[in-house]
C-alpha cells in the first residue's frame, strides 16, 4: 500500500443519492445487455453446433464479433456509471448482435457494418454543411432585425434630421 488514501474510492464514502442511481441504472442496463448478448450467443453456437458447420473463417467472425460486444457492452456500463452519453456504443452493440443473427443465414451479412461509416459521413457532412451556411451576426441583423435595437436606429436617424434642419 503507497500510503495515498483516496476517500472518493472508500468503501461507503462520497456517493450520495446521485451516485447510488447511477449504480442501479448501470446495474440494470448491464443486466439488460447480458441477456441480449447470452441469448444471441446461445443461438450462434448451437445452430453451428446442430448443422455440423466447420468453416474457420465463421468461428473467427464469430468470436470477432463476440468480442466487439463484450467490449461496446462494457463501455456501455462504463459510460452510465460515469454518467456519460452511450448512444453511439449503443447502436453499435445493437447492429452487432443484429450482424450476428443475420450470419447464420447469409455470407453477406458483414456488409451491415457499413451503416457505421455511413453515419459518420452523413453526419460529418451536416456539421461541415451547417458550418459553412450559417450566417454571420451582420447577415442575421439583415434578415430578422432586433425591434428594440431597429427603434433606436430609427430614433438616431430622426435626431440626426432635426439636427440638419436646425443648422
Amino acid at each position: 500500500m503507497d500510503g495515498n488514501i483516496d476517500p472518493m474510492n472508500m468503501p461507503g464514502a462520497g456517493g450520495g443519492r446521485g451516485a447510488k442511481k447511477k449504480e442501479k441504472n448501470s446495474t440494470a442496463k448491464r443486466n439488460q445487455l447480458l441477456i441480449a448478448f447470452l441469448v444471441v450467443n446461445s443461438i450462434c453456437l448451437a445452430v453451428p453446433f446442430l448443422w455440423n458447420y466447420e468453416d474457420d473463417f465463421a468461428w473467427k467472425t464469430y468470436a470477432a464479433q463476440t468480442f466487439v460486444s463484450y467490449k461496446t457492452g462494457s463501455v456501455i456500463v462504463n459510460s452510465i456509471k460515469d454518467g456519460f452519453e452511450y448512444e453511439y456504443y449503443f447502436d453499435i452493440f445493437v447492429l452487432n448482435l443484429v450482424v450476428q443473427l443475420l450470419s447464420l443465414y447469409s455470407e453477406y451479412a458483414y456488409l451491415l457494418y457499413l451503416i457505421v461509416p455511413g453515419v459518420i459521413l452523413y453526419k460529418g457532412i451536416r456539421m461541415l454543411l451547417s458550418w459553412v451556411f450559417t450566417p454571420t451576426a451582420d447577415e442575421q441583423m439583415e434578415d430578422n432585425p432586433d425591434p428594440k435595437l431597429l427603434k433606436k436606429q430609427q430614433k438616431a436617424e430622426r435626431k440626426r434630421q432635426r439636427q440638419r434642419v436646425v443648422r
